[in-house]
């Protein structure tokens, strides 16, 4: 599954370097991003799901990731959060994600768990926590999304190798399907704002001082004009 991926996940990661800087700067911005997830997520863990899916969470045994999303929004967000992602956050390439995810059938839904949850059970922990934490502009939120134990990496690969020992059959599809989800996170991550507050406000400012150079500008050669013709007459 790692290998199917490893050329999306690469360029899902460029794309990922490059917005980061940007959305690290608005409190907002980092809201936008995790609430995509939050909807994918919470989406993923409100299905039932067959025995593939109910093995896969058994094998996991974490909390439901969505809640350290959700806490992390209410603190971004304040009172209202979630109706805000909901209504007016939510990208179209996260409304796609989540209609395949409700009409996926139970080996898809394990490749989903692979791609949502590997992302913070591969990559989250205490220290990706205490690294977020030092960002002036989101030092007032806890970053609850990446508190996940130590030993979530470990149990994550076993489940997966225990879900191909179990299910023989379906390793080509597990495979597959985690392709096709990895190249629907990257159109979410695509599809995530990224342009901060201030730099709007620095091309209304930047807009606003070329108007005014503009029409001094204009309004010197139009004096100048004017002295050029008095001189005319005068001579």
């Amino acid at each position: 599954m790692m290998k199917n991926i490893h050329s999306r996940h690469e360029r899902g990661n460029s794309v990922g370097f490059l917005k980061l800087p940007l959305i690290f700067t608005d409190p907002k911005l980092w809201a936008g991003a995790i609430g995509q997830f939050y909807v994918l997520t919470k989406t993923l863990e409100d299905i039932e799901g067959g025995e593939m899916l109910q093995f896969v969470r058994r094998s996991l045994s974490h909390k439901p990731l969505a809640q350290g999303y959700a806490s992390d929004l209410q603190q971004l967000l304040g009172t209202g959060w979630e109706s805000e992602v909901m209504a007016t956050m939510q990208t179209d390439a996260t409304r796609e994600y989540v209609e395949k995810m409700k009409r996926a059938d139970d080996c898809s839904l394990c490749s989903a768990v692979f791609i949502l949850y590997g992302a913070l059970m591969i990559g989250g922990g205490k220290a990706t926590q205490r690294k977020v934490k030092k960002i002036p502009a989101l030092r007032h939120c806890d970053h609850v999304l990446f508190d996940v134990e130590m030993s979530a990496k470990a149990r994550f690969r076993s489940t997966f190798d225990a879900l191909a020992e179990k299910w023989p059959g379906e390793i080509d599809k597990l495979a597959q399907e985690a392709r096709n989800w990895m190249d629907m996170n990257n159109k979410v991550v695509i599809s995530v704002k990224c342009t901060p507050w201030w730099a709007y406000h620095a091309v209304t400012a930047a807009v606003g001082l070329a108007g005014v150079a503009g029409y001094f500008w204009l309004k010197g050669r139009g004096e100048g004009r004017v002295g050029h013709g008095l001189m005319v007459l005068n001579k």
